[in-house]
């Protein structure tokens, strides 16, 4: 639009220079017939001398500012058009919860292929579990207690989280998280194959989160007294061949320290003695624990055959 503009103002101006030029060349006062028409074949002559001089420069200058226009199109400044206001949305966009997409619910879905193997499988107790073992997780952390943490995990991600726990210890620091609450936790993949089944939930929680100098007792990063939302995928595997050995019917369990009680929804830590403990014999075991970050590829959710 810029170009086309400016071109029609500078046509607009040579035609305006071209009848004032010939205006001007035919106009010129005389007197007499042979003086008229000496100044009439002299002033044609220099008119027309003249005319395509100008013609000339305008056309070079129609040219030139066409070159320069085109040359600025190529690099244009910030402007307010439909692409710009794009790019300029993207480069401020932000992930949120709803922007970002959370893991599909599958609990469902996943609780009906696991009882076809397995009857006594229930989804609402295995939510329960996994809320045990993922405090107990963090106890284990928070206590740098590696029997615990053996108890409740893998091979393979045990020796990892002994060497994490073991170089803390070596600093003289401890990552300590409290408090832990719930907000929403759902089963979003299943996979399995010929040996193992591993299940994964998503998990909003509320906590404390923070890491302590172990001889002083102070706080270097994070707070000891303001929560924080976090969000952690947790995994869980056992053998494809293992039964669930939790009872529907199960109120309550003796604390394995204490002997006390403990409420069956209660999990991860007696209310009496404040020890960490395992409340069941349950074969799952914590395969991978994952804090996670809105906008995080958190992989695809539904059921899967795996090699």
């Amino acid at each position: 639009m810029k170009i086309k503009a400016v071109l029609f103002c500078v046509l607009v101006c040579l035609l305006f220079c071209c009848s004032a030029f010939s205006a001007a060349a035919y106009s010129f006062p005389g007197s007499g017939i042979v003086t008229e028409m000496r100044y009439r074949s002299h002033s044609s002559n220099s008119s027309s001398n003249g005319l395509t001089v100008f013609i000339f420069i305008a056309v070079l200058l129609v040219v030139i500012i066409s070159k320069y226009l085109k040359y600025k199109s190529e690099f244009p400044k910030d402007q307010d058009t439909a692409a710009h206001r794009k790019l300029q949305a993207m480069s401020q966009w932000q992930p949120t919860a709803s922007s970002y997409g959370e893991p599909k619910n599958f609990t469902e879905q996943i609780t009906g292929q696991i009882r076809k193997r397995d009857l006594n499988f229930s989804a609402d107790k295995f939510i329960w579990l996994i809320e045990n073992y993922f405090i107990a997780y963090m106890d284990a952390y928070n206590e740098q207690d590696l029997e615990l943490l053996e108890k409740l995990t893998t091979e393979d991600i045990f020796f990892i989280d002994k060497a994490d726990i073991e170089d803390q210890l070596q600093n003289g620091v401890s990552h300590k998280r409290k408090r832990i609450s719930f907000q929403t936790d759902y089963l979003y993949k299943y996979d399995y194959n010929d040996k193992y089944e591993y299940v994964s939930a998503y998990i909003k929680s509320r906590m404390i989160d923070y890491m302590e100098n172990n001889q002083t007792g102070e706080s270097y990063y994070g707070s000891k007294s303001k929560d924080v939302f976090t969000f952690y995928t947790i995994t869980l595997r056992r053998k494809l061949s293992e039964k669930t050995i939790i009872s529907e019917n199960v109120k309550s369990i003796p604390c394995p320290n204490c002997g006390a009680p403990m409420d069956a929804v209660v999990a991860g830590r007696c209310s009496y003695c404040g020890k960490s403990s395992m409340v069941t014999d349950s074969p799952w075991k914590i395969s991978a624990v994952r804090k996670t970050e809105l906008g995080d590829d958190l992989g695809r959710s539904g059921i899967f055959r795996i090699t």
